[in-house]
């Protein structure tokens, strides 16, 4: 394995450490961490291996989500349209589309795999879902991906 091919991976190793730290160090009296920063979310997210070309492709498309998630429920809520819990799970369901799409553009299939446990995680954490303890797996990966 060359040089180049290996830098990723060491950064972002030392990059899980740091949040890891970040995460642990969390006193009962401090609030726990934002879901995309726990050590779970964080790992699934560095199984997709990416390289150095994908991973700012990869930050920007989560931070549209986050952007599109965050400003489509505010105006929503603005306009309290009848049957507001559905049209915010309209919402929900059509940027998480659109991150797919974006994410499709750069990962081969099997980061998209890997993708769909991190987003899975994700969005079930966001929600407050109960989450499966212990690592996540390929096994773990949805053969459906309707919400």
């Amino acid at each position: 394995m060359n040089t180049i091919n290996r830098l990723p991976r060491i950064f972002q190793s030392v990059l899980l450490l740091i949040f890891t730290l970040l995460v642990s160090s969390t006193t009962a009296e401090e609030k726990p961490a934002a879901p995309w920063l726990q050590k779970d979310v964080l790992q699934a997210a560095l199984n997709i291996d990416m390289d150095t070309e994908q991973s700012p492709k990869f930050k920007v498309a989560i931070t549209r989500y986050f952007n599109d998630l965050n400003s489509g429920i505010k105006k929503l809520i603005r306009r309290n349209p009848p049957g507001l819990k559905r049209e915010i799970k309209r919402k929900k369901n059509s940027v998480r589309k659109h991150m797919d799409q974006d994410m499709a553009k750069f990962l081969n299939d099997e980061q998209m795999t890997k993708y769909h446990i991190y987003r899975d995680l994700l969005l079930a954490k966001l929600n407050g879902a109960p989450i499966k303890s212990g690592p996540v797996t390929l096994q773990d990966a949805p053969t459906s991906h309707t919400y």
